[in-house]
């Protein structure tokens, strides 16, 4: 009877280091899924903001204010479609819409820049909390002011 007594507690004793062990790993596991989540969608936004800055770089002539020193971008209807498709691959339409989306154009020695910047925040699947995101980019604006002339523009938001 003594013997049986023993084996029970064993029993009993296992199981709780069993539970104990899948514990801790579920909760690893979770933990990698939501940092590798968090990962791919601050890179996706990056690489959003990239083809926005890109698609504001190369912007013709017929969406652009002003003369030779000050192009100014006032269309920006196809600079916030490119981002928002871009950042819809890994979102959902509502948390698109909960981000800022900026178009600045200004001047970086002389040289007519345009920089995309994105920021808003993501919530975590298992977490309760959210994470902030600002990422930019900025491009050489190729449809700009010529001639080494640049004027810094107002920023145009989505």
């Amino acid at each position: 009877m003594n013997i049986d007594r023993r084996r029970d507690r064993d029993r009993g004793q296992a199981l709780m280091e069993m539970s104990v062990a899948v514990l801790v790993l579920f909760f690893t596991v979770i933990t990698i899924i939501e940092f590798g989540r968090a990962f791919m969608i601050t890179n996706m936004l990056t690489q959003a903001a990239r083809a926005g800055a890109r698609v504001a770089a190369v912007l013709p002539n017929s969406s652009r204010s002003g003369n030779g020193t000050t192009r100014c971008i006032t269309t920006s209807t196809g600079i916030c479609s490119t981002v928002k498709g871009n950042m819809r691959n890994v979102m959902s339409q509502s948390d698109v819409d909960g981000f800022g989306i900026t178009i600045s154009q200004t001047c970086n020695t002389g040289t007519p820049v345009v920089k995309v910047a994105i920021t808003g925040s993501v919530n975590y699947i298992f977490y309760g909390a959210s994470f902030g995101v600002n990422r930019s980019v900025t491009f050489e604006d190729e449809g700009g002011p010529q001639g080494g002339v640049c004027a810094a523009c107002a920023n145009v938001t989505c």
